[in-house]
C-alpha cells in the first residue's frame, strides 16, 4: 500500500515538471482518496479552482501579461499540495522512521515552538539537569517532523537561533533538524531559514546552514525555479564577499568526500590485512617496547619490503589535505544505544552530556587530544568515548599512559586554538560536519530511507542555481584542478571547456591547455586532447611533457607516423632514455618497419642488459620480422625467468607451433592458461589468430589445438 502511494506521489510530480498540470490535478484528485483534513481538502479544491478559471479566461483569446507567472504558482502550489496528501496518507500507517515520529511528535501537539525555545533557554546554564536529553530529542523530532512552515513560524526559528539564552549546541541541532526536514520534503520556508542563517554570526551554525542549503538546492535542483523569491535569496548570496570562498570550501570537501569510499576500501583491503600478516608481530613482547621507545628496526625493514610504509603515508598525505580517513576505524563503533536516536547523529560532541565521558579519560593526554582535536569529527568522538568506557578500569590507566607526553597536551591546546582563528574555523568545522554526515547517510540502521546526498552528483556547477554562486574564472579553475587531482577527468574537462570561451587570449597560458588535454585524454578524447596540446605547443613550444602526450594520443589514434615524428623530436633532448627508445620501437612495429625496431629495443637492451621489456620486444619483433631464430633465443631467455607473464607464454606457444614444435606449443600455451584461466586464453588466442593464419595454421588445426591444450 505505502509503495503504492508513494509511487502516485512521484508520478504527480512527473507530470507537473512536464507540465500537464490537469492531469496532476485529476491523479491528486484519487491520491486524496481517505484524505479528511481541512487544510489539505480545501487546499486542492482552492487549487482545482484557479486552474478552472485560468481555463476558462485563456478560451476567451485575450491576453495575459501573468498568464507564466500564474502557471508556475499553480505549479508550485501543486507541488507542495501533492506532498502535504502524500503525509496525510501515511502519517497514520507508514512504518517509516519519518512517520513514526510524526506520530510520536502529534501526540505532543500542544507543544509549538515558543515552548521549546522557553524550554531550552531554561536549561541554557545548567544542561545536566533531568529532563535536558528527553526535551532535546522530542525539540529534534517537532522541527525535523514539522509541515509546511509560515513565515512566521520561520520568523520566530530565526528568534530561537539569535537567542543569547538559547545554548549554540542546542541552535546547531537545530539547523540540523531543519536541514534533514527538508531533504524530506521540499519547504520554500525552511529552505529560506538555511539561506538566511548561512550567514550567521556563530560560524558553528552558519557552517551547518550552508552545507545544508547547498544540499538542499542540489536535491531539489529540478523545481526550485517554480519559486522566484527563493532564486533571488540564493542569487543575493553572491554580494557577500566571504560567501564563494565559503562554498568554494564546502564544495571542496564534499568532492573529497566522494574518496573516503576508495580509502575505506584500501585501509580494509590492504593496509589492514598487510598489517596482520607481518611475520614479525608474534616477535614483539612489551620488553622490547618498554627498553626501547623507538620502532623495532624489524618492524621498519618489513614496512619498506610489504609497501604498507607506502600506503601509510599516502593516508598521512590524504589526512593533512582534510581526506576522511576514520570510517573504516569507527564504523563498526556506531551500534552504541546513543546512535539509536536518529538526533544524536547531528549533535556537536560536548563533555558535559551524563554517562557520554568517563572521567579517567577527561584526565588523560589521549583523552583529551582526541575529544578535543579537530581531525575526528563528533560522531567519531562519541564512538570513541562509548568504546573507552567498554575498557575495563585496570587496562585504562595502562593504555593512556604509554601514549603520555609531558608537553603533548600543551601543544595540542596551542594548535587547536590556532586552528579556530580566521577563515580556517569554517573550514574546520564544515569537514567535521560533512564527515558526521557522511556517516549518517552510510551508517545509521534506517539510512535507506532517506536520500543519500553522497551518492548524487555533488559538482555545484551542473546546477544553474549553484553554479551562479561560483562566480570567477579562478574559483571555477580552481574546482577543475581539483577535480583533475582526484581523477575526475570528465568533470575536470567539462569545467576546463566551458572556461576556455571565457579567457581573452591575453589571459590563457600553455598550462591551461596541457590540463585540459590531459582531462580529454584520461576521456579517451582523443582528437580533443590533440587539438589541446596543439594549442599549449603554440604557447610553449618544444615543451616535452606536451611533445609526449601528443605521441600518446597518436598512438591511441592509430597514427603511429605521426606519434614517430613527435618521438624523434625528443629524442633529441633525451636520446639515452630507454621509456622513449622503446616507444619509438613500437611505433616502428606499427609501421612495420622491424629494423628499426629492433634496433631501438637492441639499443635499450645495450643501456640494460636485463631488461625484460626489451627481451619481450625483441622477441615479438623478430617473430614478426620472420627472424624466427632470434625470436626463440629471446623467448627462450623469457620463459625460464621470473619475470615471464602470461603474454610471454601465449607469444611462445604461437612461435612455437609456427615453426613446428607443437609439444613446445602446448607446454607454453598451457602455462598461459593456468594463469588467466582456459576462457581468458581462448579470448586472447583468437585475438591474434590471423598471425598463426599468415604464417601458415589453417582453420582445421584450431580446434585440435585447443582440445589439446585443454
Amino acid at each position: 500500500m505505502e509503495k503504492e502511494v508513494r509511487k502516485s506521489a512521484d508520478e504527480i510530480k512527473q507530470l507537473l515538471l512536464d507540465n500537464r498540470l490537469k492531469e496532476s490535478i485529476e491523479k491528486m484528485g484519487i491520491l486524496m482518496d481517505g484524505v479528511t483534513e481541512w487544510s489539505v481538502t480545501s487546499r486542492y479544491e482552492e487549487l482545482q479552482m484557479s486552474y478552472r478559471y485560468m481555463m476558462q479566461y485563456f478560451s476567451t483569446g485575450r491576453p495575459d501579461a501573468h498568464r507564466a507567472e500564474l502557471y508556475n504558482k499553480l505549479k508550485s502550489t501543486a507541488l507542495l499540495l501533492a506532498d502535504d496528501i502524500l503525509r496525510q496518507r501515511l502519517i497514520k500507517t507508514g512504518m517509516s522512521l519519518y512517520h513514526q515520529h510524526c506520530r510520536l511528535d502529534s501526540v505532543r501537539h500542544n507543544r509549538d515552538l515558543g515552548y521549546y525555545r522557553k524550554a531550552l533557554e531554561s536549561y541554557s546554564e545548567d544542561t545536566s539537569l533531568p529532563g535536558y536529553e528527553q526535551l532535546l530529542s522530542e525539540f529534534f523530532d517537532h522541527i525535523w517532523t514539522s509541515v509546511l512552515w509560515s513565515s512566521v513560524y520561520k520568523d520566530e526559528m530565526l528568534e530561537l537561533l539569535d537567542s543569547p539564552f538559547v545554548n549554540i549546541h542546542d541552535a546547531e541541532l537545530a539547523v540540523s533538524a531543519v536541514t534533514l526536514a527538508l531533504l524530506q520534503r521540499f519547504d520554500p520556508e525552511k529552505l529560506s531559514l538555511l539561506i538566511t542563517v548561512s550567514n550567521h554570526i556563530h560560524t558553528e551554525i552558519s557552517v551547518r546552514a550552508t552545507v545544508g542549503m547547498l544540499l538542499a538546492i542540489i536535491l531539489y535542483n529540478d523545481i526550485i525555479n517554480l519559486f522566484p523569491a527563493l532564486v533571488t535569496q540564493i542569487s543575493l548570496l553572491s554580494e557577500n564577499s566571504n560567501n564563494e570562498s565559503r562554498i568554494q570550501t564546502v564544495q571542496t570537501i564534499l568532492l573529497l568526500s566522494k574518496e573516503t569510499n576508495k580509502i575505506d576500501k584500501k585501509m580494509r583491503e590492504e593496509i589492514i590485512p598487510a598489517m596482520l600478516r607481518n611475520p614479525k608481530l608474534g616477535g614483539l613482547s612489551t620488553e622490547d617496547i618498554a627498553i626501547d621507545e623507538d620502532a623495532n628496526p624489524d618492524w621498519n625493514e618489513w614496512m619498506e619490503e610489504s609497501g604498507v610504509k607506502d600506503k601509510l603515508m599516502e593516508m598521512t598525505e590524504l589526512q593533512m589535505e582534510g581526506a576522511d580517513i576514520y570510517m573504516s576505524t569507527f564504523s563498526n563503533l556506531k551500534s552504541y544505544p546513543f546512535f539509536r536516536d536518529i538526533a544524536n547523529w547531528f549533535r556537536s560532541f560536548r563533555t558535559d552530556i551524563p554517562g557520554i565521558i568517563d572521567e579517567s579519560l577527561t584526565q588523560s593526554t589521549i583523552g583529551r587530544a582526541i575529544t578535543d582535536s579537530y581531525v575526528f569529527c563528533n560522531s567519531d568522538k562519541y564512538s570513541f568515548c562509548f568504546t573507552f568506557s567498554q575498557i575495563p578500569e585496570s587496562q585504562r590507566g595502562m593504555l593512556v599512559g604509554q601514549i603520555e607526553g609531558a608537553n603533548e597536551l600543551e601543544q595540542i591546546e596551542k594548535r587547536e586554538k590556532q586552528i579556530l582563528q580566521g577563515d580556517a574555523k569554517f573550514e574546520v568545522l564544515a569537514k567535521q560536519y560533512i564527515q558526521d554526515l557522511y556517516r549518517f547517510f552510510k551508517l545509521f540502521s534506517r539510512r535507506h530511507e532517506f536520500p543519500d546526498m553522497f551518492a548524487r552528483d555533488i559538482l555545484f556547477l551542473h546546477y544553474d542555481v549553484l553554479a551562479g554562486l561560483i562566480g570567477g574564472n579562478t574559483t571555477r579553475r580552481n574546482i577543475a584542478e581539483y577535480l583533475l587531482k582526484k581523477k575526475y577527468y570528465a568533470e575536470a574537462a567539462e569545467i576546463l571547456a566551458a572556461l576556455e570561451g571565457t579567457y581573452s587570449p591575453a589571459d590563457i597560458d600553455y598550462q591551461f591547455y596541457q590540463k585540459l588535454g590531459y582531462a580529454y585524454q584520461r576521456c579517451n578524447n582523443y582528437s580533443e586532447a590533440v587539438e589541446s596540446y596543439n594549442r599549449s605547443d603554440i604557447l610553449r613550444p618544444d615543451n616535452l611533457w606536451t611533445m609526449r602526450h601528443l605521441a600518446q594520443c597518436y598512438r591511441l589514434m592509430g597514427k603511429p607516423n605521426e606519434a614517430l615524428d613527435m618521438l624523434l623530436a625528443i629524442e633529441n633532448s633525451e636520446p639515452d632514455n630507454m621509456t622513449l627508445q622503446m616507444q619509438i620501437g613500437q611505433c616502428y612495429v606499427e609501421l612495420e618497419n622491424y629494423s628499426q625496431a629492433l634496433a631501438r629495443f637492441h639499443k635499450v637492451e645495450y643501456l640494460n642488459p636485463e631488461s625484460i621489456k626489451a627481451w619481450r620486444a625483441i622477441a615479438w619483433c623478430a617473430f614478426l620480422s620472420g627472424d624466427r631464430d632470434k625470436s626463440i633465443e629471446y623467448y627462450d631467455r623469457l620463459c625460464i625467468s621470473t619475470s615471464a607473464s602470461a603474454q610471454d607464454y601465449l607469444n611462445a606457444g604461437h612461435l612455437y607451433w609456427v615453426i613446428g614444435e607443437v609439444e613446445n606449443a602446448v607446454s607454453s600455451y598451457r602455462k598461459c592458461a593456468e594463469q588467466i584461466g582456459i576462457d581468458s586464453f581462448i579470448a586472447e588466442f583468437d585475438k591474434d589468430f590471423h598471425l598463426l593464419k599468415k604464417n601458415g595454421v589453417t582453420e582445421t588445426d584450431y580446434p585440435i589445438m585447443i582440445d589439446l591444450i585443454r
